[in-house]
C-alpha cells in the first residue's frame, strides 16, 4: 500500500505542487543540458593537451546532456499532464524519477565507499547526508505526483487518451 497525499507542502493542492515540481525539474534540466553541452564543446575544442581525460569529460558531458534532454521532455509531459489533468502524461516523469532515484542511490553509495576507502570520512559523511536529503525530497516529489495521478484516475469519467 502506497501512502497517498491529499496536498503538497505548504498546503497547496497536488496539482499546484506537481506543476511546481515540473517547473523546477524543467529549469534544472535546461541548465544541466546547456552546461553539459558547453563542457563537451570545451573538452573537444581544447583537444590535444590531455587527450584521454578530455575524451572522458566530453563523453560524460554528452551522456549528461542526453539525460538532461530526457528530463526536460518528461518535465514538459508532467506540466501538460497536471495542467490538462491527463494522468497518462504523468507516467513518464514517474518512471524517470524511479530510475533516477535508484541510479542516484547506487552512485552515492559508491562515492561514499570510495571516500571511506581513502580515509576521507568527513567527505563520505557529507555525501551520505546529502544523498539522504536528496533521496527524501525525490521520494516526496514522487509521492506528490503519484497522488495526483491516482486522484485524476479516480475522478476521470472516461479513459485517458
Amino acid at each position: 500500500m502506497v501512502v497517498m497525499l491529499n496536498q503538497c507542502c505548504c498546503g497547496c493542492e497536488l496539482k499546484t505542487g506537481t506543476i511546481i515540481i515540473g517547473v523546477l525539474d524543467g529549469i534544472a534540466a535546461l541548465y544541466s543540458l546547456v552546461t553539459s553541452i558547453v563542457a563537451a564543446s570545451a573538452a573537444i575544442v581544447v583537444g590535444d593537451k590531455n587527450q584521454s581525460y578530455l575524451e572522458t569529460v566530453a563523453t560524460l558531458s554528452i551522456v549528461l546532456a542526453v539525460f538532461s534532454a530526457l528530463l526536460l521532455l518528461v518535465s514538459i509531459c508532467l506540466l501538460v499532464g497536471a495542467a490538462k489533468e491527463k494522468p497518462s502524461l504523468l507516467i513518464p516523469w514517474m518512471v524517470y524519477s524511479l530510475v533516477f532515484i535508484v541510479e542516484n542511490t547506487v552512485v552515492n553509495i559508491y562515492y561514499a565507499v570510495q571516500y571511506i576507502g581513502m580515509s576521507e570520512g568527513v567527505i563520505a559523511a557529507g555525501v551520505i547526508i546529502g544523498a539522504i536529503v536528496h533521496l527524501l525530497l525525490q521520494v516526496y516529489f514522487l509521492l506528490v505526483v503519484y497522488s495526483l495521478f491516482r486522484e485524476l484516475k479516480r475522478t476521470s469519467p472516461s479513459p485517458d487518451p
